[in-house]
């Protein structure tokens, strides 16, 4: 069986202008599916910040990982010119 409702759909963001407000509603989304969907994590934060001068939101999500006892961050780029969302390769686990 496919899974329609499964993951985060973020085709809404592609064409909205790029603003404090629809950052902080795309975080949302972000954190709610993650708490949805992964069960093996649970978030902590997801902090989004507009760059409208960079047509693109930089998004930093902090998990929780019970099973190994660790948390970790991870930078993401919504990049709505190129329309990716993309992982900055530069994790860091505390």
């Amino acid at each position: 069986d496919l899974f329609p409702e499964y993951g985060l759909d973020l085709y809404q963001f592609l064409f909205e202008p790029i603003t404090k407000f629809n950052g902080e509603v795309l975080g949302r989304k972000i954190y709610d599916a993650i708490k949805r969907y992964e069960s093996r994590v649970s978030p902590q934060q997801v902090r989004v910040l507009a760059d409208p001068d960079n047509n693109l939101y930089n998004i930093t999500v902090v998990i929780e990982i019970p099973v190994l006892n660790q948390t970790t961050e991870t930078l993401f780029a919504l990049d709505l010119k190129k329309q990716s969302f993309i992982s900055i390769p530069t994790s860091r686990n505390t």
